[in-house]
């Protein structure tokens, strides 16, 4: 079987572990292998969920629409650093009427 070879570092806790497997009979690229897939497939799972979470809260903004008399947000509600900037905003706006 024709491979890749990857080379890793290990920190020295990491290197003492790897000896101990390997004194057990445990084949290290076997634990690679399992490691890669496993982390491959929990990713994998990572963007179904991502899209039943946007599937759900289709459902829910279509059971309770936003009623046409709240004005939209003064931000785009998607960009994470526009809204904590608003946030921040708001914040210290409170901050300077007390």
């Amino acid at each position: 079987m024709a491979g890749t070879l990857i080379n890793v570092r290990l920190s020295a806790s990491d290197a003492s572990k790897a000896r101990a497997l390997r004194r057990q009979g445990v084949e290290l690229s076997t634990v690679v292998r399992e490691a890669i897939r496993a982390e491959y497939e929990r990713r994998q799972n990572g963007e179904a969920r991502v899209v039943r979470n946007r599937a759900l809260l289709e459902k829910i903004y279509a059971d309770y629409p936003v009623p046409e008399d709240v004005p939209p947000p003064p931000v785009d509600m998607s960009d994470r650093r526009a809204r904590s900037r608003y946030i921040a905003h708001q914040l210290r706006q409170k901050r300077k009427k007390r």
